[in-house]
């Protein structure tokens, strides 16, 4: 039987609130206003300082003896006069009054513009060239070497050496020579002092100091062909006096040390570039002492060769029969760079480069090279239409100056390898340069020397915008 059983509830049903509106009420209230209130107030700043005196420390100096004395004033007695001469003779000079100063924000726009001009001398009726240019150490003096135009065979003429003030057109001193001026180097600081290699191999100082039948200090006769190269150097670290460093056609390179005050001039070393793989020992034609190893050097020889040189390694090589007896030579070659093209006709160190860079350049007529002293091939090569000289500038280390047969003087930058800008030195027609030389002290002074006798001064910019 089930127990389930059907039932059914009755429906019951609400009434539904969700559509219901809904009640709102608006309310305010206030609050306090906010009290705000300004003080100021100054922090103390202290601070402590000690100072310690010491004392008094004595003299180190000796005193001078009686004869040390009368030594001291006598030698200041002695150079008095010329002292003085110097200093009044700068204090009336109006050597820079035609200079212009450039602004180096506008130096883009500046090119070259002539100072002053030099006709050539006259030397035994014969045409004449400008072969060489120096300043001396303060930048108030250029000295002009002149040299024939050509030579048949040995040199039978003589040759000029003019200083030139820059106010004056007309040479303050003029030096006659037994031969043809090839090279000519103001000392670094001595003011007087000048070297001059000629044609025939002799090797000249002078002071300029002495009247003009006493100015020759010494003669060498030392080397038998032109002189290449004449040129101050310290190639002793430990020296505070430059050696005088002299090339020559005859394959040597000379060290001489030269003394104002004894007017004396005495050989040191004689070195000869001889290497195993040429014939004959080659004629020098330029050379580069190290600004910062100043034992090491290169030099370029006939041929085109370029070799590293060492005055500490070098190594005694036998004489010849040409050499004078008892003359020691010695080869300091130490590494042999890549062979040129042509003849080197200028190879120098940069003055600025360290002596881990060991920066130099190199020039025959159709390209210039850029060395690291650690490699034996250039790092960069410039091409170049023609090529007679190189020189950096004095401001800027980066900067270098070339020229060719065209008139005009190329200024690079090494570091970049790019062209900054042309100088036009456009003098005349049919002239060429020969010789160029940067004042040290007024480096926007430049000086050239042309393929007929003239001279030039030009003003450049100081700085060029790289």
């Amino acid at each position: 039987m089930s127990k389930f059983k059907d039932h059914d509830n009755e429906v019951v049903g609400f009434e539904t609130k969700w559509k219901e509106n809904r009640s709102f009420q608006s309310s305010d209230s206030q609050t306090e206003p906010i009290k705000r209130k300004d003080e100021a107030t100054q922090p103390v700043v202290t601070s402590n300082s000690e100072a310690q005196t010491s004392s008094q420390i004595p003299s180190q100096l000796a005193p001078l003896s009686a004869d040390e004395e009368l030594s001291l004033a006598k030698f200041l007695s002695n150079i008095s006069n010329n002292v003085m001469k110097e200093l009044d003779k700068n204090d009336a000079s109006n050597a820079m009054a035609r200079l212009v100063m450039m602004d180096f924000e506008h130096v883009d726009n500046v090119q070259s513009e002539i100072v002053t001009s030099f006709e050539a001398p006259k030397i035994d009726e014969k045409k004449i060239k400008v072969s060489c240019v120096s300043w001396n150490c303060t930048g108030s003096l250029l000295a002009v070497g002149y040299c024939s135009q050509q030579h048949d065979a040995w040199c039978s003429h003589g040759g000029v050496i003019n200083f030139y003030n820059t106010e004056k057109s007309s040479p303050s001193r003029s030096i006659t020579t037994k031969s043809c001026i090839t090279s000519l180097s103001m000392h670094p600081y001595e003011l007087s002092l000048v070297a001059a290699g000629m044609y025939s191999g002799e090797m000249s100082t002078y002071n300029l100091n002495q009247d003009d039948v006493d100015c020759l200090m010494k003669s060498s006769s030392v080397h038998t062909s032109p002189i290449t190269q004449v040129s101050w150097e310290y190639t002793v670290s430990s020296s505070n006096r430059p050696h005088l460093v002299v090339s020559s056609l005859d394959g040597t390179l000379t060290l001489y040390s030269v003394t104002l005050q004894t007017s004396s001039m005495s050989l040191v070393k004689k070195y000869v570039m001889s290497d195993p793989s040429l014939p004959t020992r080659p004629g020098i034609l330029s050379f580069s002492f190290s600004p910062i190893l100043s034992t090491t050097f290169i030099t370029s020889v006939e041929g085109g060769h370029l070799y590293s040189c060492s005055t500490l390694t070098a190594t005694i090589e036998p004489s010849t029969p040409l050499e004078p007896p008892g003359d020691k030579l010695y080869n300091p070659i130490v590494e042999r760079f890549e062979k040129h093209g042509s003849n080197v006709v200028a190879c120098s160190f940069s003055k600025h480069s360290s002596a881990k860079e060991s920066l130099f350049v190199t020039a025959c007529l159709e390209e210039i090279r850029i060395y690291m002293l650690s490699s034996t091939s250039p790092v960069h090569t410039i091409f170049v239409n023609s090529c007679l000289g190189l020189s950096w500038s004095i401001t800027q280390p980066q900067v270098l100056y070339y020229w060719g047969a065209d008139q005009k003087v190329i200024v690079y930058n090494v570091f970049r390898r790019e062209h900054i800008t042309s100088l036009d030195m456009e003098s005349g027609k049919d002239q060429m340069i020969i010789a160029m030389g940067v004042n040290m002290k007024l480096p926007n002074l430049l000086a050239t020397g042309t393929n007929e006798g003239k001279t030039y001064i030009w003003q450049i910019p100081k700085y060029f915008k790289l």
